[in-house]
């Protein structure tokens, strides 16, 4: 019942934090969120949260006024089952892991779908499960791929390049 965004700014010690506002409270209407599960910035300061209940992307402004949301349930281009981690690119462009779909979407800013990475699997740019998504200074993009225990790394065009982690059987 607590769910909410809080922004805060940090001070030099512990205990030094300031509270800035609290926005999103717990609920199904438009600004509301049942399972936040991911939070980004754009570049013009909007943050963007993945609810993974509501299957959605809410977006506020940086004071916390509700913008907009966008998203629905299903398993079609551009729709969503249990949204979860989800990053921004140099361009803005979204990129969210779609958990129950085991892919990953990739949308503009406005939610319009661009583009997608994997499909259910074990093998190279497939998922089980993906969870968090996170990219570096390079744009290259990585993903938990939680179900198959690793991470994979894609170009921001979503190419597959390279995995590591694998599942490891427990000695005596």
């Amino acid at each position: 019942v607590g769910t909410r965004v809080t922004k805060v700014i940090f001070g030099g010690i512990s205990g030094e934090e300031e509270l800035v506002t609290e926005f999103g409270k717990y609920g199904e209407d438009p600004g509301r969120f049942i399972w936040p599960a991911g939070i980004a910035v754009d570049s013009q300061g909007a943050v963007y949260v993945a609810d993974e209940w509501l299957n959605r992307v809410s977006i506020f402004d940086g004071d916390g006024k509700f913008l907009q949301c966008w998203g629905t349930s299903g398993a079609e281009e551009g729709e969503l089952d249990g949204p979860s981690g989800i990053l921004i690119d140099a361009n803005d462009d979204l990129y969210i892991s779609d958990t129950r779909n085991h892919r990953v979407q990739k949308f503009n800013s406005v939610g319009v779908w661009v583009g997608e990475i994997g499909a259910p699997g074990d093998g190279d740019g497939q998922f089980q499960s993906p969870f968090g998504i996170a990219t570096d200074a390079a744009d290259y993009v990585y993903v938990v791929d939680s179900g198959n225990h690793r991470v994979q790394r894609f170009t921001s065009g979503t190419r597959f390049l390279s995995q590591w982690g694998s599942v490891t059987e427990a000695t005596p």
